[in-house]
């Protein structure tokens, strides 16, 4: 609901399909043209192996959303699970990780989608970063059926050229560049950079409020996208490596355009920069679409300022939130280094959904009444504890060797993040406490 009561809502009118097509555009394009060469520099020939290790870890979390989502379908999403699980200082900082990563997120797409502006058109690529997410921003002002659809589009056109890459990669492909040996520290590496390939199903459980039918789509979008979404993966980082090795990918500004010219030429290779253009596009603007609704699920219940929960009247809109994410993002830019801005923002999800599925495993004991549409499968015991749901606590193992092979800088300006997080959970503290929401109703 809103922040203030009589003020406009949002509106239910996206569907399963609408789902589906958000999810594996925002997945799609967030990190295969923007992070393969990084991901290449750091698990070499196996970098396949990367994608894999990360789609692992991204299921078990996966459908720890998907339960969580049917049973809370709030704009909140991780935020709101920790709420009802853990109290309001736990959820604002599980909140506060999950606005930022989004946010940087955007800006390390952002900075993806200039890299192949620059090499398609010689244009700044900081100045293309921006551009696209002033334009994000506006369309994703325009309402969630008007922004999903413009992705659903974008989504068709990045997905056939992922295929296409595929496809001319496996023209001159070479057995032997996909198997050269490689350490498993160096692909725990990429699959900790790669993760961030991944992010994006849990925006759809913060679409909840404007689903049709949230308890049933929410867990079959999330599951339909990462499947999709892995197949692709594997396939693409098997042809471009196998087409022109781990060390040539490392190297290049725009890797998946390089796999089109090793084979026919730079005509391909600009055909590709603009498949990618289009990829990155349509995910900085799902982005920017989820991380203002998170800030209007935190604002709903008192964790932020009231202002961040305002709707605007026609689009139906968090307005306020989509100018701060929007505003932010274009802050991160300058940072520039994509690789680190990418690990940033792994750090805030990592943590986040290590809560998340902390949620689910307490949730399963203490919500016992509340509706299941879908169930996490299988259980394990735990000693000392009993019962748990067992795909959580495989996602927190997993979790955690992935956040401790992230870069020392990037844990410490993550480290950066989480104190003020902290920080800020005991100054708005009051705020809450005058909404007078409590962390296990309702709002």
């Amino acid at each position: 609901m809103a922040a203030n009561p009589g003020a406009p809502s949002l509106r239910r009118e996206l569907g399963l399909l609408d789902l589906c097509l958000a999810g594996l555009g925002i997945i799609l394009g967030a990190g295969i043209y923007a992070l393969i060469g990084e991901a290449s520099a750091e698990a070499g020939a196996l970098v396949w192996l990367s994608f894999v290790i990360a789609a692992a870890v991204t299921v078990f979390t996966g459908l720890s959303y998907a339960e969580l989502g049917a049973m809370y379908p709030q704009a909140g999403a991780g935020y709101e699970y920790a709420r009802r699980a853990f109290g309001i200082h736990v959820a604002f900082v599980t909140g506060w990780l999950t606005v930022i990563a989004g946010i940087v997120a955007a800006a390390t797409v952002a900075l993806g989608f200039g890299g192949y502006l620059h090499a398609l058109t010689g244009f700044d690529s900081g100045a293309g970063a921006i551009l696209l997410l002033a334009a994000g921003s506006a369309v994703a002002a325009t309402g969630a059926l008007g922004s999903v659809r413009v992705a659903a589009i974008l989504t068709v056109v990045e997905a056939t050229g992922l295929l296409l890459v595929s496809a001319i990669g496996l023209l001159d492909f070479e057995p032997s560049r996909v198997f050269e040996a490689v350490g498993p520290l160096p692909v725990l590496g990429g699959a900790a950079l790669v993760f961030f390939a991944y992010i994006g199903f849990e925006d759809l459980a913060t679409l909840s409020e404007e689903v049709r039918d949230p308890a049933r789509n929410i867990p079959r979008a999330i599951i339909i996208s990462v499947v999709v979404s892995t197949a692709i993966y594997v396939l693409v980082a098997v042809s471009a490596v196998g087409a022109v090795g781990a060390e040539a990918l490392a190297g290049s500004d725009a890797p998946l355009a390089l796999v089109g010219e090793s084979v026919f030429g730079t005509s391909t290779a600009d055909v590709l920069s603009a498949f990618a253009l289009a990829a990155t596009s349509n995910t900085a603007l799902l982005l920017l679409t989820a991380a203002c609704r998170h800030i209007y699920g935190m604002a709903s219940t008192g964790a932020l300022p009231r202002a961040f929960g305002r709707i605007s009247g026609g689009a139906r809109v968090p307005l306020p939130g989509l100018l701060a994410a929007a505003s932010l993002a274009a802050l991160v830019t300058l940072w520039g280094d994509i690789g680190v801005v990418a690990d940033v923002t792994n750090f805030g999800l990592f943590i986040a959904f290590a809560v998340v599925n902390l949620a689910l495993i307490r949730l399963r004991r203490t919500a016992t009444s509340a509706p299941r549409a879908f169930v996490s499968p299988g259980t394990i015991t735990l000693p000392g504890y009993g019962k748990a749901p067992l795909l959580p606590v495989l996602a927190i193992a997993t979790i955690a060797p992935l956040f401790v092979s992230l870069k020392p800088e990037s844990i410490a300006a993550g480290t950066a993040v989480l104190a003020a997080g902290i920080i800020l959970a005991v100054v708005f503290r009051r705020q809450h406490d005058a909404a007078g929401s409590d962390p296990g109703v309702s709002r």
